[in-house]
């Protein structure tokens, strides 16, 4: 998805907040109000969930087959333990259903898979911000990896994406984290 800045080689932090900067700048100065909120997604690789993420992988056009079974495996049947320091020792092994792994190369591609339909459903129910003179081109979201703004000509407008995102991210078992989380005008 283009508004994805994380995770692609050339684009970066810098290209987003670049976009955003952009954006609110050619607005006002068309006497255009810009409403955005920012969100962050909470612990977004530990929350991952893993029969969201292999339908996602089938929606994505990954088929069933041997990449596929592949990448399953690396996330069927996950049991983990948990070292309690010192003389305790561990605890017993319990199931892991959710999150993708830590410092594997596949990881913020998995990820990438698992957001954007999220991305897709904000930008078809919610119209954005009017880019261009004419109002033709319109913006409603930027992401770099599980940080997200979302962008609105209107209270309402960015209210209505807020509920998309929420929606979303209770169906696909993830949350927001209300402490890095804010709106802006």
């Amino acid at each position: 998805m283009q508004e994805q800045g994380g995770f692609r080689p050339g684009r970066g932090c810098p290209e987003q907040l670049f976009t955003l900067t952009e954006l609110i700048r050619l607005r006002r100065l068309r006497g255009q109000r810009t409403f955005a909120c920012f969100l962050d997604i909470r612990k977004a690789y530990d929350t991952v969930w893993h029969t969201g993420l292999k339908l996602r992988l089938l929606q994505s056009g990954i088929h069933p087959g041997r990449m596929f079974g592949a990448i399953c495996s690396l996330y069927d049947g996950g049991h983990s333990c948990l070292r309690l320091g010192g003389e305790v020792g561990y605890t017993d092994f319990f199931p892991v259903d959710a999150g993708v792994r830590q410092g594997c190369i596949l990881s913020p591609l998995l990820y990438s898979i698992f957001i954007d339909a999220m991305a897709h459903e904000i930008k078809a129910k919610c119209p954005g911000a009017v880019i261009d003179p004419a109002g033709q081109a319109r913006l409603s979201l930027l992401l770099y990896a599980d940080d997200i703004v979302l962008l609105a000509d209107s209270v309402q407008e960015l209210q209505a994406a807020l509920d998309v995102a929420a929606a979303h991210a209770r169906s696909w078992r993830f949350e927001f984290n209300s402490s890095k989380c804010g709106g802006a005008v």
